[in-house]
């Protein structure tokens, strides 16, 4: 019999990345996970998840991919290299990753030009809490950006806010960023 399991992808296996992946699993899905650290794809493999070797054939596998990434200049990088992988069947991107508004709401322009949904889902709580479907989300989005996410951010936490659109759930602005500077 065929595995029937909804696929999600997540980008960046560290703390926060491997509890969004026990979560995940724990909620029957079917999980790839992408790290640029071999050893994290590999202890994320050992573990049962599904490592892909590369961020184009994360988005040439997953509809939908969490973003759990330190920083900007990461989640930057990240979200460009899953835009522009040639084979992408990925329509949604979830960033989990707190980053400045000005850089999401960039990333939006640039994912809607891409007819990709953008999501900002940052969340609180530790990676065991965000592991138990315990961590507190906060969500920016366009409505039917969140709505196409709404499963995947159900499956993560009950503990969900609305806040509004992409950029407005993180923290105050700097100057915008882009996959073409």
């Amino acid at each position: 019999m065929a595995n029937t399991a909804p696929i999600i992808g997540i980008a960046g296996l560290g703390l926060v990345g491997m509890a969004l992946w026990r979560r995940l699993a724990a909620q029957g899905y079917t999980v790839h996970g992408y790290d640029v650290r071999e050893t994290a794809r590999a202890a994320f493999a050992a573990s049962g998840g599904t490592a892909a070797q590369s961020l184009p054939q994360l988005a040439s596998t997953a509809p939908c991919v969490l973003v759990a990434v330190f920083e900007d200049t990461q989640l930057l990088e990240v979200t460009c290299a899953l835009l522009a992988a040639p084979d992408r069947v990925c329509h949604t991107i979830i960033s989990i990753t707190t980053a400045l508004p000005a850089t999401l709401q960039q990333l939006a322009r640039e994912c809607a030009q891409a007819g990709v949904a953008l999501v900002e889902a940052p969340m609180s709580g530790s990676s065991e809490k965000i592991a138990n479907g315990d961590g507190v989300m906060f969500i920016g989005g366009e409505d039917a950006a969140v709505a196409q996410a709404e499963s995947v951010l159900a499956a993560i936490t009950p503990h969900r806010k609305r806040i509004a659109a992409a950029g407005t759930a993180s923290p105050p602005s700097s100057p915008p960023i882009s996959c073409s500077a």
